[in-house]
């Protein structure tokens, strides 16, 4: 997360005073490998004999990933909202400082 090789971003002080307060959103979420690992239906073709997954253990293993696969389109969203929201902020402040410009000169 944290590399050296970056340098860590500059905010001014009369950006960010404009700037809402935003929380970092929440991870996106990931399936246990053990899960996959376990899944008899990663096990499917190495032997006649393996056993295969009934269909409720399918049906979950689905599940679980739909419902995976919703959070993580629903933590995005909120992602491109914040983006957005900050995209407007600072394009409205470049606007100001733009007729400050303007103005001096």
């Amino acid at each position: 997360m944290n590399d050296p090789s970056c340098p860590a971003p500059v905010i001014f002080s009369s950006v960010g005073a404009a700037l809402p307060e935003l929380q970092p959103p929440p991870p996106l979420l990931q399936l246990p490998l053990q899960s996959f690992c376990n899944s008899p239906i990663l096990h499917y073709g190495h032997n006649d004999e393996a056993r295969r997954p009934d269909k409720k253990e399918d049906k979950l293993m689905m599940d679980m990933m739909i419902n995976t696969a919703k959070k993580n389109l629903e933590v995005l969203a909120d992602m491109q909202k914040r983006n957005e929201e900050m995209v407007k902020v600072l394009m409205e402040h470049t606007a100001k400082t733009r007729e400050q410009i303007v103005a001096t000169n």
